[in-house]
């Protein structure tokens, strides 16, 4: 989703210097309340650093 232009430098500002954006994975993400999404595998867990997965933000994102 496009959220302005000052938005888009402000991200663009915090991946260009390293490791660039040719490096920077745009299929996983982190919520504010810490739920890890990832778009290929089409689930989210609780935390990105545990494997259970949260069913409620899962389902809402993804329909699963």
């Amino acid at each position: 989703m496009y959220l302005g232009e000052k938005a888009e430098k402000r991200l663009m500002d915090m991946i260009r210097p390293e490791p660039g954006v040719q490096d920077f994975d745009m299929t996983t993400f982190v919520l504010t309340n810490k739920v890890a999404c990832d778009c290929k595998a089409k689930t989210c867990k609780v935390s990105k650093y545990e494997d259970k997965i949260d069913a409620a933000h899962t389902k809402a994102l993804f329909g699963k």
